[in-house]
């Protein structure tokens, strides 16, 4: 049976800009054994074509066709379903440009549509522009809602963080795009073009990685090299493998 996988960059790969050599090794093999294959990220602050350099840069020589990033989904889906928008954005140049590339038109004025990613400059102002159009109507989309995310420093606070300011003000919900929900997943398995009986989510947090591949009906492979640890673990989590690096697995997939 043909195997492919969807994998996580953050804590999987790199943290922050350092590889993971595990991560690193296992990607190769997938490349020189032409394993199907897709870096699904909650990061929108990078472009696909921002995230492809930095992974080269590590060691893993992909391109486009293998990078799915909650930013693009979010651009992929206003295009799709609303193609006059108008947008205000919260987040880093990556995400503007993401949008911009489909044709998303950007403003601080009237929006019908209010984006939040993270953003390293997120401000008081940013936050109250955006509840004041959400509460008069915009509708409310977040790329993803992870609150924390590792870094050499440990974990920090991630695009969650600050949607939830937005969402305390206006007690509005907003629709993510990004793991663990339906969007990024759909998109993805289309772009992956395998049963899902066939396919694995590579990933290490349960809230994003492993929920979100449980829903999707596709089995899961958690790693303990990024946010979580084997202390955090109950048993009764939804993964269907654990293992403490990627050097326990083979490019065919569990045996």
């Amino acid at each position: 049976m043909d195997v492919g996988y969807l994998i996580d960059i953050d804590g999987i790969v790199k943290i922050e800009d350092e590889p993971i050599p595990s991560g690193v090794s296992f990607v190769r093999s997938l490349l020189d054994h032409g394993v199907p294959f897709l870096f699904i990220t909650n990061n929108a602050t990078r472009t696909v074509g921002e995230n492809v350099s930095l992974l080269r840069r590590l060691g893993m020589p992909i391109g486009p066709k293998h990078v799915v990033t909650s930013g693009l989904v979010t651009a992929e889906h206003i295009a799709e379903t609303a193609p006059d928008a108008r947008v205000y954005a919260i987040g880093e140049q990556g995400l503007r440009d993401t949008l911009a590339s489909k044709g998303v038109v950007l403003t601080d004025d009237d929006p019908t549509h209010v984006v939040v990613a993270l953003d390293w400059s997120f401000s008081y102002d940013k936050m109250r522009r955006a509840t004041r159009a959400v509460r008069e109507g915009a509708t409310f989309i977040a790329t993803n809602i992870d609150r924390t995310f590792p870094s050499a420093e440990g974990l920090i606070p991630g695009a969650g963080a600050l949607v939830a300011s937005i969402e305390a003000a206006t007690d509005v919900t907003p629709m993510s795009m990004g793991k663990p929900y339906a969007p990024i997943f759909s998109y993805s398995l289309s772009r992956l073009g395998l049963p899902r009986e066939s396919v694995y989510m590579i990933g290490d947090r349960i809230d994003t990685d492993i929920n979100g591949a449980r829903d999707a009906g596709i089995r899961s492979i958690l790693v303990l090299s990024g946010v979580t640890t084997r202390e955090m673990l109950h048993g009764d989590e939804p993964y269907d493998i654990c293992i403490d690096s990627l050097d326990e697995l083979s490019w065919r997939g569990p045996v």
